[in-house]
């Protein structure tokens, strides 16, 4: 396959674990208190904020969200964001500081999952518990945000409408940036983030080949 067609792949592959949340059942008393549980159990900012989620949706079923996340979601995105990066063939600087930025979110990642899982295990926990995870989720969030707007700027450095794709995806990597700093949401901005990189290599999947490189060589992605 090109390089864009396993990009394409990483891509649904994310887009279907993703929606995989939402298969781990919730209870009415669970959607009243939270839309998005498993999500909002990342925000919690005290003890008893997240002593409320575990007693209205269940430690069972919040764990289980944190598994699909540990083992299948984050795997899944990483490769998402390689292979991407990869399809566009950015500079050296470029590939080796978004491969970077992506192992710190990756480890963040895992480790606010970790920090998550023994909040469960502890009713809510306490509140270092709780401070710890969300240093976690801040770095998480910064170091992910930073690599997809590595991945942007290889993909701005195409030469056909992609390149608009890759500066909104750069664009919008700052505003989480600053979104974080200002205490704001930013899982909205990534959504759309990723997406357009998805439509990107999507799109590239179903071309057989690119413009010619600057030696006028024609080649696959």
């Amino acid at each position: 396959m090109t390089r864009w067609r396993w990009a394409a792949l990483a891509a649904v592959a994310t887009i279907l674990t993703g929606l995989s949340f939402g298969l781990v059942p919730a209870s009415d008393a669970c959607r009243a208190v939270a839309a998005h549980p498993w999500a909002e159990f990342q925000q919690v900012a005290t003890p008893h904020a997240a002593t409320t989620l575990i007693d209205a949706c269940g430690a069972g079923r919040l764990r289980s969200g944190m598994w699909i996340d540990a083992l299948a979601f984050i795997p899944v995105y990483a490769a998402f964001l390689l292979a991407s990066l990869w399809a566009a063939r950015p500079q050296h600087l470029v590939g080796l500081a978004m491969v970077a930025l992506l192992s710190v979110g990756v480890f963040a990642d895992q480790i606010e999952g970790f920090r998550l899982l023994a909040m469960i295990d502890a009713n809510g926990g306490t509140t270092a518990m709780v401070a710890a995870a969300n240093r976690a989720t801040f770095a998480k969030e910064l170091f992910l945000a930073a690599a997809t707007g590595a991945v942007g700027l290889a993909v701005f450095g195409m030469r056909d409408w992609r390149r608009y794709a890759g500066a909104l995806v750069v664009a919008g990597a700052a505003i989480v940036v600053v979104a974080l700093f200002t205490h704001r949401p930013t899982a909205p901005v990534m959504l759309v983030l990723w997406l357009t990189l998805a439509v990107v290599a999507l799109t590239g999947a179903l071309r057989s080949e690119v413009p010619a490189d600057r030696n006028g060589a024609i080649s696959p992605r």
